[in-house]
């Protein structure tokens, strides 16, 4: 069965948008002694049980310790640029629905903007990772605790600790957009090996998904994938 549990107060009371994203983005601070995390929100149609979700990931090759699924709208030979696109887009999404606070958050993306694609001098990186890195989509995510049982686990371990805590960081000065903050983080890090990367045709077919327009503007998801 499912429990609900109230968080109070939240860690950016001014922003539940912020909140949630931050909560995804940093789960071990949350439930520090957890084997496995799962997050999953309302556009995520369960057609198995969670057991065997994790039965399958588990029978995956490698030392994974985070599966998440690959953004289905920047993926293939024609999207040069994803995280570019993912950029334009959400903004316009955002534009589009003019939720709570939505003037700010249009320009905290123009910001990354600036400092994750070499938009102006001051941008972080010569390299442009905005045509080289893989785009999330962050409806679905699931945790692997590394178990500290040599010291490759526990450099894994430490590595994703970063990744959370510098993840969790962007959300907060940067851009509450976490989908758009994550190559940034991953690409920092060089945390790729760490990570599953689930195409579309297979989370689509054993989970089940609902595109952003069966989902109103207050975030309610109502159709089916």
């Amino acid at each position: 069965a499912w429990h609900p549990f109230a968080i109070n107060p939240l860690p950016f009371p001014s922003s539940k948008q912020r909140s949630a994203h931050g909560f995804k983005a940093a789960p071990w601070l949350l439930f520090p002694t957890a084997e496995w995390i799962i997050y999953l929100d309302g556009k995520i149609i369960l057609q198995q049980p969670v057991r065997h979700m994790l039965s399958n990931f588990t029978a995956l090759p490698g030392k994974t310790s985070l599966f998440v699924l690959l953004h289905p709208h920047v993926i293939g030979p024609r999207h040069e640029s994803p995280l570019l696109e993912e950029i334009v887009a959400e903004k316009a999404w955002i534009t589009r629905r003019k939720r709570e606070d939505f003037a700010r958050d249009v320009a905290d993306i123009s910001h990354l903007l600036r400092l994750y694609c070499n938009a102006d001098l001051n941008a972080r990186y010569e390299l442009d990772i905005c045509q080289t890195s893989p785009v999330i989509e962050s409806s679905l995510m699931v945790w692997r605790q590394p178990r500290p049982s040599s010291s490759c686990a526990a450099a894994q371990k430490l590595q994703m600790e970063l990744l959370q805590c510098l993840w969790l960081t962007e959300i907060a000065l940067v851009s509450q957009r976490e989908q758009l903050s994550f190559p940034y983080v991953v690409d920092v890090l060089k945390a790729e090996s760490s990570i599953h990367y689930i195409p579309p045709e297979e989370y689509k077919r054993f989970w089940g998904w609902r595109d952003h327009k069966e989902c109103d503007a207050r975030g309610r998801c109502l159709g089916r994938g």
